[in-house]
């Protein structure tokens, strides 16, 4: 009918741009054409390749550009590779859930999609343990939760967390890898590992068997910095660190953190350590006498804590939402 024609148009005037930027962190397009068709669903969609059936309710409202997204990437997570088992779902449904937060920021900017992240980021903490029965690990998840939180939600939050790990060029590239290498095939999640390590030459053990074989979350903290001058231009910061459990039953190793120390006049610098154990110290060499330090300031780990930073000039009333 006409009104779903024009729906259609005002709905997917990003569709273009959404197909490059996919394009641009997973690589070609594989398929000769693409398309979606309304469905009278309640809600969800199927990701069809190159026909994606789409909930007729949502054709038009850019309030649903993430669920476009989530099934266009499907076409690299999902069709040109799919999960050997439905315990690694996590490798479609995550890594697609991850996808619609990777379209808002090529899109909208990374500030946005870095905030819808952390939204999220905050409910699961909260409430993932208590409705889905536990702390579970993201592959291995029992068959009444093949299309759960944990597999949906958790798995787009530790995609984001390897991210983080990986840094933005070997993370994209590696992604690129897998599908050339397992193009039309299925993978599991420790090929999926052996992939990514293999086209980054890093070391990913730690990170499989910490975030995507257990469950539960690790935190981690600042206990205390400690200043030295040593010349005109040449400070030293040590940084005590340390690390407690949410639900997870051991230790994470070797977890890239970032260190955020600020200048009296907003200059931020950062510096990268590498954490295990429960308390470790750090010693870094600055540019300058540092007023402030923070940990995890851009949310690149997604640990058992939730935050948000507001920078206050003047007298008023404000509201934090997580």
């Amino acid at each position: 009918v006409a009104s779903d024609t024009s729906a259609m148009k005002a709905g997917f005037v990003n569709l273009k741009n959404r197909i490059a930027g996919f394009e641009n962190y997973y690589g070609p397009y594989q398929w000769n054409s693409f398309g979606y068709y309304l469905v009278p669903f309640n809600g969800g969609a199927m990701e069809h390749a190159t026909n994606i059936a789409y909930p007729r309710f949502a054709a038009g409202n850019l309030a649903y550009e993430e669920l476009m997204a989530h099934e266009l990437s499907h076409h690299w997570w999902g069709n040109l590779i799919t999960c050997e088992t439905q315990e690694d779902m996590w490798i479609n449904e995550g890594m697609a859930s991850f996808s619609a937060y990777m379209f808002t920021e090529w899109q909208y900017g990374k500030a946005k999609a870095i905030a819808a992240i952390k939204t999220e980021h905050d409910k699961l903490l909260h409430y993932l343990h208590k409705n889905e029965s536990g702390f579970r690990a993201v592959s291995g998840v029992p068959h009444s939760l093949t299309y759960g939180d944990h597999v949906y939600k958790k798995g787009a939050d530790v995609a984001h967390t390897l991210r983080g790990y990986m840094g933005d060029t070997a993370f994209f590239n590696a992604a690129k890898y897998v599908m050339q290498q397992n193009a039309y095939k299925s993978i599991n999640s420790n090929e999926f590992r052996d992939l990514l390590q293999t086209s980054s030459g890093q070391n990913l053990t730690d990170f499989f068997t910490n975030w995507i074989f257990s469950g539960g979350w690790s935190h981690f903290s600042i206990d205390s910095v400690k200043y030295n001058q040593l010349s005109a231009n040449n400070y030293q910061a040590i940084v005590t660190l340390k690390q407690k459990l949410f639900g997870a039953s051991t230790l994470h190793s070797n977890v890239p953190l970032e260190l955020s120390f600020f200048k009296s006049d907003w200059t931020r610098v950062t510096r990268k350590v590498i954490m295990s154990g429960a308390a470790a110290q750090f010693t870094v060499n600055l540019p300058y006498n540092a007023v402030y330090c923070a940990l995890n300031y851009d949310s690149k780990i997604g640990d058992a804590s939730s935050h948000e930073t507001k920078v206050i000039k003047s007298v008023s009333n404000l509201t934090y939402t997580l």
